[in-house]
């Protein structure tokens, strides 16, 4: 750590992680970086996904320093969490490239799930409407070739539901 950092193991004994050595003594780049570090801490502790993501800041010498940081959360004896280990790695600049493209897609997946689950949602309450229309149409006389025109909506109708809970799940 001293090699990466340039800062000496006694300088960064009895200091803060967040705030007085990430914050202070190695500033991080970008303006969410500390945000960032301090919920993937979080997250760590919580027992969440473990893996290795894309970490840099700048040294006391004032250089950019990327790593690659894994967070496992600390436990005492009974088992309960109070903390967590932090590991940096200087990786490759190979690896580098295919966790931060692992990232990128992994965010493109997510936005791509949260639309989905929009117009699914957009899409239950026309649904609800035709089903109540149809209903009141049921209840109402009708002429054979009607009622087999209702038969076939309400089974579109119902094959739209189906789909909409295979995609929710």
């Amino acid at each position: 750590m001293e090699r990466l950092t340039g800062w000496a193991r006694a300088d960064n004994i009895g200091k803060t992680l967040v705030g007085e050595i990430f914050g202070s003594f190695y500033h991080l780049k970008g303006p969410d970086s500390l945000t960032k570090f301090m919920i993937l801490l979080h997250n760590a502790i919580g027992g969440q996904d473990t893996g290795r993501y894309p970490f840099s800041f700048f040294d006391k010498h004032g250089n950019h320093v990327q790593v690659l940081l894994t967070r496992n959360k600390r436990l005492n004896t009974a088992g309960a969490a109070i903390g967590a280990f932090c590991f940096l790695q200087i990786a490759s600049s190979e690896l580098q490239q295919l966790v931060k493209v692992q990232m990128q897609q992994e965010k493109k997946s997510y936005i791509r799930m949260k639309e989905l689950a929009y117009i699914c949602h957009q899409i239950k309450n026309p649904l609800r409407g035709i089903g109540f229309a149809n209903s009141l149409l049921e209840a109402s006389c009708l002429a054979d070739d009607q009622k087999q025109l209702l038969e076939t909506c309400v089974a579109c109708e119902k094959q739209m539901f189906k789909i909409i809970k295979d995609i929710d799940k």
